[in-house]
């Protein structure tokens, strides 16, 4: 059940700012009446039985972040559990709505709070709400988070989770672990900074590397200052010199001083690259 005034803020909107685009005008108005709502009813209007429009909603969290920094912590407290208890209950694609306020939130709310955000997130049985947390969890993290992570990422091997380990695990962990985390990891780009880090303490890890993907070998022992052989240089050269990531392949080389190579390189540079878009669409089932 919706109050008068949410009703009204759904009529205005719906009858005087849609079709979009609104005027800046309409779109302030809906802004001061939004403004006019108490935060219950603000919230309410998340888990009401209505559809509301995208740019409506975006006010609706702005209001709810602008709430945290002038409303008494214990009130506040008590809406964001209110989203927290509805994760578990709400059922999609509003449950994607509520975990999207909580994110947009996470900033704005105190460490008790904040830490139940990425509790609720990590013990989701939703691919969606774990990734949220990881999310999080990349750009604040908290070694207290080690031991739930790792469980996470035993129980469901999610790239995402795999990064989070990556950059913020202790390296004796990533040497430990280091094949099945590579096998988690689904870019090189992910791959290589998993062996950046561990190859700091076993260099011996270069060797299984260089079997396993010799462009990753080259680059991380470019970025290392570990030397090769430059007949393995060469034959990583004429291995991968269709491959779409020849060009980090010729970086690498650069980097460990292999001038020849790479001017080989440059010398053929249309034919490589018309090969490698050639190979790109045969991909994508296209003949060229």
């Amino acid at each position: 059940m919706i109050s008068a005034r949410q009703a009204y803020l759904l009529h205005y909107w719906e009858n005087v700012c849609c079709p979009s685009p609104t005027t800046p005008l309409r779109s302030a108005i809906a802004s001061g009446l939004l403004n006019c709502l108490s935060l219950e009813e603000t919230i309410q209007l998340i888990f009401a039985d209505i559809t509301i429009d995208p740019r409506l909603r975006e006010k609706v969290f702005t209001r709810l972040i602008d709430g945290a920094e002038r409303t008494p912590r214990e009130v506040y407290d008590s809406v964001v559990q209110q989203l927290l208890d509805a994760v578990a209950t709400t059922p999609y694609p509003r449950k994607a709505t509520v975990a999207y306020c909580l994110e947009r939130l996470y900033d704005s709310v105190s460490g008790t709070t904040r830490r139940a955000i990425i509790h609720t997130f990590l013990h989701s049985p939703q691919h969606g709400l774990r990734r949220r947390a990881y999310k999080l969890l990349q750009r604040d993290w908290h070694a207290e988070w080690a031991s739930e992570v790792q469980q996470c990422w035993e129980q469901w091997h999610e790239s995402e989770c795999t990064r989070v380990i990556v950059d913020h695990f202790d390296v004796a962990f990533l040497v430990q672990h280091i094949e099945r985390l590579a096998i988690d990891l689904n870019d090189g780009a992910s791959v290589a900074r998993l062996y950046l880090r561990a190859c700091t303490v076993d260099a011996g890890l270069l060797t299984k590397l260089r079997k396993r993907d010799g462009i990753t070998y080259a680059y991380v022992s470019a970025r290392l200052s570990k030397s090769i052989p430059k007949r393995v240089a060469s034959q990583l050269l004429r291995q991968y010199q269709q491959d779409t990531r020849l060009g980090i392949l010729a970086w690498s080389l650069g980097r460990l001083g292999y001038w020849e190579l790479v001017v080989k390189l440059s010398v053929d540079v249309a034919t490589l690259e018309e090969e490698i878009h050639r190979r790109d669409l045969e991909r994508w089932g296209i003949r060229s």
